[in-house]
């Protein structure tokens, strides 16, 4: 990846996942650099060949051939995409002054590009411009940021990607209905009605290999394979609906690129299905801090600094920055967002978070834990109050943002006011 700052510097850095990075650590004999530091990245390596490692809070990184390249990256703040439909990847931004920003405009014949702009311009306008490099620098009343391209732009800012991305998940779905797979998007499954499937089954000149598979629900669904090298499974439109007075007319087409992705898949679905029949709770519902609450019971709060101390090693950064501050809060909320996603990730994370917002509150001697029963009498949940009795933040929304990040990936600030 070129890193490009117009008639300043060019910097080329190498992209790193964790195998490759821990590598050449390895064989380079790497030691954490203690006078090079990039700010909101979890550490800096030198290595034998003088070159640099920055490593990233998701344990992937970036190699620089020297001080100079990393220098000269002092004002880059490298972000990563995590918008569920598009690729994964790296790119970054630099914020510039209004002068900066006036100079590469007129420098690059920058190109207003009247499409995006703000859904209340009034309190959160901004102007985006496509300079002759292909960078885009997007501008605010006060602040304003040169992107890598619109692409990246679009990754880090909603409103963008509402408007680069109009169709959201279904980005790519004309074109797969006519014969080619959204390889540019990170899209496996349509919604699709029958005059679809039936083209979609032309264009991909598809073959049937199995019927009668129950993947998504109790709804059947045939899986079909290409001679073009992939497997797609799509709703039997032949079956009833439930009342069974008509034939569905609703359904999806699932891609998988190997049988053994496909196999992979089903057998997942097969064992959540099973266990969800097998086990009564999961169908009433499981209250979200079940678990907390069988763990600790009512001592919970006797255990938060426990919970909070795995942070750093379940977002990567190092636990000298384990603070109540302003820097620690930005540590958080930037290794939550290279980290976020799954759920694994949302079990780990959870407890730790809840317990570090709780005892921030409780530091700057703001109120304290009161562990409440829930409304059936069986789980114990643990509300942080002032001493007024007010609840500081809502522990069910927070449970619910880190889940479905319905508003983007939730930020700690957000919850400390």
């Amino acid at each position: 990846m070129k890193i490009i700052y117009p008639n300043q510097f060019e910097v080329e850095v190498q992209l790193l996942h964790e195998t490759q990075l821990n590598e050449l650590l390895k064989v380079n004999n790497g030691k954490i650099h203690e006078s090079l530091s990039k700010e909101l990245t979890a550490r800096t390596y030198s290595i034998s060949s003088d070159q640099i490692i920055i490593e990233f809070y998701d344990k992937s990184g970036v190699l620089l051939k020297g001080e100079k390249d990393f220098n000269n990256l002092k004002r880059v703040r490298f972000i990563k995409n995590k918008v569920d439909f598009l690729k994964p990847r790296i790119s970054y931004y630099i914020r510039l002054s209004e002068k900066e920003a006036d100079d590469l405009i007129n420098q690059l014949d920058g190109k207003h590009l009247t499409k995006y702009k703000a859904e209340f311009e009034e309190y959160f306008g901004f102007k985006v411009f496509q300079l002759s490099n292909g960078q885009v620098i997007i501008r605010y009343k006060d602040e304003s940021t040169l992107y890598e391209n619109l692409h990246a732009l679009a990754f880090d800012n909603r409103e963008v990607l509402n408007i680069h991305y109009p169709n959201g998940y279904e980005s790519g779905k004309e074109e797969f209905i006519n014969g080619i797979l959204p390889i540019q998007f990170n899209v496996n499954n349509y919604i699709v009605y029958p005059n679809d499937a039936e083209k979609i089954i032309k264009t991909h000149e598809l073959i049937k290999i199995k019927e009668n598979i129950k993947f998504d629900n109790n709804f059947k669904s045939i899986l079909y394979n290409s001679p073009k090298g992939y497997l797609i499974l799509i709703s039997d439109f032949e079956q009833l609906n439930v009342a069974g007075t008509a034939k569905i007319g609703i359904g999806t087409a699932h891609i998988f690129y190997t049988m053994e992705s496909f196999t992979n898949e089903y057998e997942k679905k097969l064992n959540w299905r099973n266990e969800y029949e097998a086990n009564p709770e999961l169908r009433r519902g499981v209250h979200i801090y079940k678990d907390l609450s069988e763990k600790y019971g009512r001592d919970y709060p006797n255990h938060t600094m426990e919970e909070l101390k795995k942070l750093p090693a379940i977002l990567n950064f190092d636990s000298t920055y384990l603070k109540f501050d302003k820097t620690c809060i930005s540590i958080l909320s930037e290794s939550i967002k290279w980290n976020y996603g799954g759920d694994e990730f949302l079990n780990q994370i959870i407890h730790p978070i809840l317990s570090y917002i709780g005892e921030y509150y409780k530091s700057k001697k703001r109120g304290d834990w009161n562990m409440k029963l829930d409304g059936e009498g069986k789980v114990w949940e643990p509300w942080f109050v002032n001493s007024e009795g007010k609840e500081l933040f809502d522990i069910i929304n927070l449970y619910k943002d880190f889940h479905e990040a319905e508003y983007g990936i939730p930020m700690v600030e957000f919850y400390i006011q």
